[in-house]
């Protein structure tokens, strides 16, 4: 293998060292923004935006760039070793083992900023309702032992506007089985609460217009 190719192989290591270092640093100083979310229903589905959905390209996108970087150098070395019979270990240890190295740090970064749980995680699923002049949305979540929803009104543009949140015990799900009295204001909307076999709670939402 030529001097260039292994200068080469170690600048490369340290360069993509310091750019997963700055992801690191730009995550820690941004992580505390809020960010102020913005909630759309489609699809039978809530969907948000924010700068999270921005941020969330770049830990990806340089982790694709290095795994790029790192597989040209790996083929590099693996044609420098069959034509000059040279050893490459000692170099594919440092290609791979910076890769490794800053695939922590990316998702480190990634964690910082997103955190560990998304909302899909929670396995979500919506339940509409209208009286002919509102729409609400009961969105549904569980996981393990904790269960709750997010309730929405949804507007004509298909914004989702959260009015209120409830939980449930042991994880439970109502399916969709909800008791809305509605009213010219506000709304009230009875479900399980699973805390026993016939328990039940009562929720008002005051409507968003």
């Amino acid at each position: 293998m030529n001097p260039q190719t292994k200068k080469a192989i170690k600048i490369t290591a340290v360069v993509e060292l310091m750019s997963s270092v700055i992801l690191l640093i730009v995550a820690f100083f941004i992580q505390g923004i809020p960010e102020n979310k913005l909630y759309y229903y489609r699809n039978n589905q809530i969907t948000s935006s924010s700068w999270h959905n921005v941020f969330e390209y770049f830990p990806c996108g340089l982790f694709l760039a290095l795994l790029t970087l790192s597989a040209a150098l790996t083929i590099i070395c693996i044609v420098g070793r069959i034509k000059t019979k040279q050893k490459v270990k000692k170099h594919l240890l440092i290609i791979w083992g910076s890769e490794i190295v800053c695939f922590l740090i990316i998702m480190l970064s990634y964690v910082l900023v997103m955190g560990i749980w998304s909302d899909e995680d929670y396995f979500p699923i919506c339940y509409e309702f209208t009286d002919g002049q509102h729409t609400i949305v009961i969105e549904e979540e569980s996981f393990l032992l904790y269960g709750g929803g997010t309730i929405y009104q949804i507007n004509d543009d298909n914004e989702a506007v959260i009015l209120n949140v409830f939980t449930t015990d042991d994880g439970g799900r109502n399916n969709g089985n909800y008791d809305i009295s509605w009213y010219d204001d506000y709304a009230e909307i009875t479900y399980h609460t699973f805390n026993t076999k016939d328990s039940m709670s009562t929720i008002k939402i005051i409507y968003a217009d």
